[in-house]
């Protein structure tokens, strides 16, 4: 199967070669068998979603867009200047924090403690949708695990019981102009990217081709421990 990769440049979708991609993808299918039992969902156009989570030294709230947001999915290649028919994975890679900022954890905005996704698969929680008016993905699709630090230091705190619930933790941009480079109060739960705002809303409309040829219009989410 053919592959194409696509990573943000300016307010377009560049096509890169693999080389040039930060990240492994051959790992992303071998760590989500290891780590969620699952695969890269099949049939052509269905989406997969999967955020890399990456060390936070002595596990201390980085503030930084550290993370990685990987949406993936198949379409079919029709036959063009000698090219036989086939298919083609494509993969969208953005830089993202799938953790909170500093701001968040010192002044939680919930009195149960800053919101925390686990590592691991979150069946249908998003569905296309506006952000503070944004397009982006958001939690209405079904309920969503979180783990809850309410200490006010800056350390990361994984222990604990998970909640369930309607939390709207969402999957959308920081600044709409895709300049920040520190989470702040960007996110207090949300999975943020810090894309600028057209490209992420030239994403949902591909999301929302994929929907017509599939009929899906809820998206899961596999977080991932991501070293490899």
């Amino acid at each position: 199967m053919m592959q194409k990769i696509f990573m943000p440049e300016g307010y377009y979708w560049k096509d890169t070669p693999e080389r040039e991609c930060p990240i492994q993808l051959e790992g992303i299918k071998l760590q989500l068998k290891k780590q969620t039992g699952r695969e890269l969902f099949k049939g052509e156009y269905n989406a997969t979603i999967i955020g890399l989570r990456t060390k936070r030294k002595d596990n201390k709230v980085s503030d930084k867009f550290q993370d990685w947001i990987v949406i993936t999915w198949v379409r079919p290649i029709r036959s063009y200047r000698g090219l036989a028919k086939g298919k083609c994975r494509e993969w969208y890679i953005m830089p993202a924090t799938t953790l909170a900022g500093v701001k968040m954890y010192k002044q939680p905005i919930n009195r149960l403690g800053t919101a925390q996704l686990p590592l691991g698969y979150q069946n249908g929680i998003w569905m296309i949708g506006r952000h503070k008016g944004k397009n982006a993905l958001v939690q209405t699709g079904a309920k969503i695990k979180v783990l809850r630090d309410n200490n006010g230091d800056d350390v990361h705190d994984f222990e604990g019981e998970t909640q369930t619930g309607w939390y709207g933790i969402n999957f959308h941009t920081a600044n709409e102009a895709g300049t920040s480079t520190i989470v702040g109060g960007w996110s207090a739960g949300c999975q943020v990217t810090n894309i600028n705002q057209p490209l992420m809303t030239k994403l949902v409309q591909k999301l929302r081709y994929c929907e017509q040829r599939t009929g899906f219009n809820k998206y899961s989410y596999f977080l991932l421990e991501w070293n490899y």
